[in-house]
């Protein structure tokens, strides 16, 4: 029955070619759309979900509304949102607080880490002594709970201490952030590629000195 089936569609793609391409070309092209989608939609619902918990972690946000104008979002808040939402809200657990230094015109970061003869700027964020209760991601090397909780402190993806020290284990290793020295307090995994809002998976304790927790207030922070 379906031999029979097979041929007559195959006699008749014959007799009609040209429909018959244009029929195939559009059955392909949109079998190719619905599986674009599809990865999209599965990037987009799967997107931070290897953070612990991600499920009851929130990034807040800022609205901005000019007149006549639609609202504006953005992934920035001023630095006193999380301790008022932690005091206003009931319901909130935990908040803590991160920051990534701006990149300037010339495409350059803010910060420059530096071990040795290797040298690099990259995108590294400031962060609460906390985070690490808020975003509990995989660690490979030292005790991530306490990483940041020392102003010297600082947390490198693998691939970070590879490239800086040459292997993974290098919990204790000193790298200089801006000319600073700060201490390698844990290793972690590489964050996934195209899965996650985080950038580099480097965080240095917003304790020190010379981060811009203790700078200018008017910096914007972003609270989770």
């Amino acid at each position: 029955m379906i031999r029979h089936i097979l041929i007559a569609a195959w006699r008749n793609m014959a007799a009609n070619r040209l429909i018959s391409a244009i029929a195939i070309l559009g059955l392909a092209v949109g079998i190719a759309a619905a599986l674009l989608m599809a990865l999209v939609v599965r990037n987009q619902m799967s997107f931070d979900h290897f953070i612990p918990g991600h499920a009851r972690t929130y990034l807040a946000v800022s609205q901005s509304t000019e007149p006549g104008q639609p609202p504006s979002y953005f992934d920035s808040t001023p630095l006193q949102t999380a301790a008022l939402l932690k005091l206003n809200l009931p319901e909130v657990e935990s908040t803590t607080r991160l920051m990534l230094p701006p990149w300037n015109i010339a495409g350059q970061s803010a910060v420059t880490l530096r071990q040795g003869q290797v040298s690099a700027d990259e995108a590294i964020y400031w962060a609460d002594p906390n985070v690490f209760d808020v975003l509990p991601l995989p660690v490979l090397q030292g005790d991530l709970a306490s990483a940041l909780r020392r102003p010297d402190g600082i947390v490198l993806p693998r691939t970070r201490a590879r490239k800086y020290f040459g292997r993974d284990d290098v919990v204790g290793r000193t790298i200089l952030v801006n000319g600073h020295p700060m201490m390698v307090r844990a290793v972690i995994e590489d964050l996934p590629a195209d899965g996650t809002s985080l950038q580099s998976g480097i965080f240095a304790s917003g304790l020190a000195p010379f981060s811009p927790f203790a700078g200018d207030l008017s910096h914007d922070f972003s609270p989770v």
